[in-house]
C-alpha cells in the first residue's frame, strides 16, 4: 500500500503552493515515502518478524501526522482524516486493541487545530482534536472486532507471516 502512495505524493507535493519552508517538508516526506515502502517492501518479501508489523505501523502514523499536519491549512483538504488510516492499520494488526492507537494521533490533530486556528484568527477549540481521536477510536474498534472475528480461535493476534517461496 505504502507503494501505491508514493506517487500520489509525488502529484501532491508538486502542485502545491506553499509558505515557506513547506515545500522542503513536502519533498523530504515524499522521499521518506518512497524509501521507506521500498525498504519495508524488501524486508517484508525476505522474512517477516515480529517488529516488522510495528516499525511499519509507527512509520506510517509518523508520516500521516506530519502529512496531515503539513497540509493542515490547506482549503478544502482534509488532512486530518488521513490519520484514520493508521487507526485502521493497528486493528488490522492487532486487533481490538489496536484501536487504542487512536491515542497516538492526538498530538498531530492538536497541530493540526493550533495551526487551522491561527491561520483562521479563531481561538483554539481542544475539542476539534478530541472529537476525531475518539471517532478514529470508535472505527478502530470496529476494524479490530471485525478483524479478531476473522482469525482462527486460538491464533495470535497477528502472526508473522512466511515469506513467498519461488
Amino acid at each position: 500500500m505504502r507503494l501505491a502512495a508514493v506517487p500520489f505524493a509525488l502529484v501532491e507535493a508538486a502542485t502545491e503552493d506553499y509558505g515557506a519552508g513547506e515545500e522542503r517538508l513536502a519533498w523530504a516526506l515524499v522521499a521518506s515515502l518512497a524509501l521507506a515502502a521500498v525498504a519495508l517492501a524488501a524486508k517484508g518479501r525476505r522474512a517477516r518478524p515480529a517488529w516488522l508489523g510495528a516499525t511499519a505501523l509507527a512509520f506510517d502514523t509518523a508520516f500521516l501526522s506530519l502529512w496531515a499536519v503539513l497540509y493542515a491549512v490547506e482549503p478544502g483538504t482534509p488532512a486530518r482524516e488521513l490519520l484514520v488510516l493508521a487507526v485502521v492499520e493497528a486493528g488490522l494488526r492487532y486487533g481490538r486493541r489496536g484501536a487504542l492507537w487512536a491515542l497516538a494521533t492526538l498530538p498531530a490533530l492538536v497541530v493540526v487545530e493550533l495551526r487551522l486556528s491561527d491561520a483562521l484568527g479563531t481561538p483554539f477549540d481542544v475539542g476539534h482534536a478530541v472529537f476525531p481521536a475518539g471517532t478514529y477510536l470508535l472505527v478502530g474498534l470496529v476494524v479490530g472486532v471485525l478483524s479478531d472475528r476473522l482469525r482462527p480461535a486460538g491464533s495470535p493476534v497477528r502472526p508473522p507471516e512466511q515469506p513467498p517461496s519461488g
